[in-house]
Parts: C-alpha cells; sequence; structure tokens
C-alpha cells in the first residue's frame, strides 16, 4: 500500500487513482510495442478447432485477435489469450464542441478531442470437453475471459501491476483500460457465450511491420498520390493561388483602401503612400522609385494571377456557369450576346463571358 493521503488524487497516463491504487509512471509506447509485438510474434498463435467438444460444434469461425496483457516497467507480457471470436470492434471518434444556434449563423467552438472509448464484442467457447486429465475444461474460455477481467484485466487491476491491456486486430493495436465486460449465455447457443467490453484508450498504433506503414498511409489518402490528371491539375492549382491570395491580403487592408480613396491621381497616390509609410515629407525621385517598384509588384501580381485563371480555364469549361461561379466566390456577372444558330436568320442568347472576365475582375486586375 502506497503512502498516499486519504485525500490525495493523481492522474498519470489520463488514468485517476486514488489512495488505494499504485500510481502508474508514464510509458513509453513504442517501447511496449515493439517488445509486446515480438512476444506475440513469436508464439505462433493459431485459432485451433474445437475437435473434442463433449457436443459437435459446427460452423467455427477463425479470428486472428489476440488479448494480451503488459507490464510497463518491465515491458513483459503476463497474460495472452486469442481463445475467442472478435466479432466487431467499435471504433469512435468525437470531438469536443459547443454549437450556439441561438442568434445569427450556428456558431462552433472546438475544444480539443473527446476521451477514446472503443467497444469489442464477440463470442466464446464455454462448453465441457470429451477429455479428462489435465485438458478437464479445457474449452471454457469464456469463463477464463470472466477470470481474466475480474483478477487481471479490468482498469483498477491493471493500475495495481503497472500495467496496459493490448487488443491486437490485425493491424491495430489498442492499448487501454477496460471499463466494463459483459457475458451473455443464450439458450439457443449453448455451447459459447457471447461476450462485449468497452476499453478507455491511451493509444492506437496503426501501423504493423511487414504490412502497414506511416509513409503507406499517407499515400493512400494523399491527393498529390494520386495518378489521375485531373487531379494533379488540382494540386497545381493550390500552388498556383498562393501568391494571388498574398496580394489580396495587402490590398484589403484598411489603410491601404483609404489611401485609394484619398488619392486624386496616380503621382499624387504614390506620394501619399510613400509619405504614410515614411512619415516625412516625398521628393520626386521618391515618387518614381516608388512608382517603378509598385509597377514591377503590379506586373508580378497580373503575372501571377493570370497563371491562376489559365489553370481554371484548363480544369473547367469555359464560360462558367452561375454554380461554379459561386463555388468559386466569383462575383462578376454574365453578360450575353445574340449568336448566329445554323442557317437563316435564327439567333439565340449566350453567355460570353469568360473564366478570364469573372477571375480578374474579382481579383482586381482588369
Amino acid at each position: 500500500m502506497s503512502n498516499l493521503s486519504t485525500s490525495l488524487q493523481g492522474s498519470i497516463n489520463n488514468v485517476t487513482m486514488t489512495e488505494d491504487m499504485t500510481m502508474v509512471p508514464p510509458y513509453n509506447n513504442s517501447e511496449l510495442h515493439a517488445a509486446g509485438s515480438m512476444v506475440v510474434g513469436s508464439h505462433n498463435l493459431e485459432k485451433a478447432q474445437p475437435y473434442f467438444l463433449a457436443n459437435q460444434l459446427t460452423g467455427a469461425g477463425n479470428s486472428g485477435a489476440v488479448l494480451y496483457l503488459q507490464h510497463i516497467g518491465l515491458r513483459k507480457i503476463t497474460h495472452l489469450t486469442n481463445k475467442f471470436y472478435l466479432q466487431a470492434l467499435d471504433i469512435t471518434r468525437r470531438e469536443r464542441v459547443q454549437i450556439l444556434e441561438t442568434f445569427g449563423a450556428p456558431v462552433a467552438s472546438f475544444f480539443g478531442e473527446s476521451a477514446k472509448v472503443y467497444n469489442f464484442s464477440g463470442v466464446a467457447l464455454d462448453a465441457d470437453t470429451t477429455r479428462g486429465g489435465e485438458r478437464k475444461g479445457e474449452y471454457f474460455h469464456g469463463t477464463s475471459l470472466l477470470y481474466l477481467y475480474d483478477n487481471f484485466m479490468r482498469g483498477t487491476k491493471l493500475i495495481e501491476n503497472n500495467s496496459v491491456a493490448i487488443m491486437q486486430v490485425n493491424n491495430h493495436s489498442i492499448y487501454g483500460y477496460p471499463l466494463q465486460f459483459s457475458y451473455r449465455a443464450l439458450s439457443e447457443l449453448d455451447k459459447a457465450i457471447q461476450f462485449s467490453f468497452s476499453m478507455f484508450v491511451k493509444d492506437h498504433v496503426y501501423a504493423l511491420p511487414g504490412a502497414i506503414d506511416t509513409p503507406m498511409m499517407k499515400k493512400n489518402v494523399g491527393l498529390q498520390n494520386v495518378n489521375n490528371a485531373q487531379a494533379d491539375a488540382l494540386e497545381n492549382l493550390r500552388d498556383l493561388l498562393a501568391p494571388v491570395i498574398t496580394t489580396l491580403k495587402y490590398r484589403q487592408d484598411s489603410r491601404w483602401l483609404e489611401i485609394q480613396k484619398e488619392a486624386t491621381s496616380a503621382s499624387e497616390n504614390i506620394a501619399v503612400a510613400v509619405e504614410a509609410i515614411t512619415g516625412g515629407e516625398v521628393t520626386t525621385t521618391d515618387v518614381t522609385a516608388a512608382g517603378d517598384a509598385i509597377k514591377a509588384a503590379r506586373s508580378n501580381y497580373e503575372a501571377k494571377a493570370n497563371d491562376y485563371v489559365t489553370a481554371l480555364i484548363n480544369i473547367l469549361p469555359d464560360p462558367p456557369n452561375a454554380a461554379q461561379r459561386s463555388y468559386f466566390g466569383l462575383t462578376g456577372q454574365a453578360t450575353f450576346e445574340s449568336v448566329p444558330v445554323g442557317t437563316g436568320s435564327a439567333t439565340e442568347w449566350r453567355q460570353n463571358a469568360s473564366w478570364s472576365d469573372f477571375v480578374k475582375t474579382d481579383l482586381n486586375i482588369a
């Protein structure tokens, strides 16, 4: 028993300890994972068929799920079993969010991720065997799982023993502390029981050496790795748009806009701008130098904006329809002209504004 006072409570690894529990030091997940994977792999575990049941059981399944308990400090596996058939693993991710809908548009405030609690369920044999001696009771797997939970696997016992529970399912290694266990016997399932338990998850490792690693997961979900010309064009569009947005931020600055309103000519515009920046009087030379710099910057801005416009034209049909203009935030109004149709005097009205017209107007280039 530790010498903690009865009023002391701590929080280690996000698990609360009271005075009758042993405090667990933070553990190195990578070291535990390496040690656990090596031990589990060396056992060559297989799901054996129950050939010696006292009564015949048909339709036996196979599942590679493995449940084991590992000491945090020693990294030693103390208990290990795969004598069950895992039928479901439920993984839920949830944000801590407060949504306010009282006035105006809804407002959402995010406060990080909620505690991760996973649910496991399956079946386990729980029946007699035809064999005796040391084999007697070998198929009471459900009862053994309940024994494991009561004495070693539930969260309180894991904390006392400085251990953590790990469920290995395919490439997923799930570390945590079981919160509850359910054992359910049914008359129509007389040789097996249903079980379920929930686990407060401390760590979840997705990678499994030889099967899947982090770089491959990134490739599987990364747009830049999609072998598709349209996807590549969209990725390139981001790079083209970035410098245009940077310049637009300057043009939207309230001080810059006020200077535009006050100026009555190009030279006065430049003079006012230079004076506002330097805080002093400006000369003709200052105005000329500033004017050249402004023209160069404007030309560079127009070139980058035109590159972006060209990329848009290559991706989507020209001219854009109303839905496309709205999606890209373009506010320019379409214009129409009378266009001959076929032979004779027949005509129809067609939109004649192009992507270039809309984008240049909205980006203040034209």
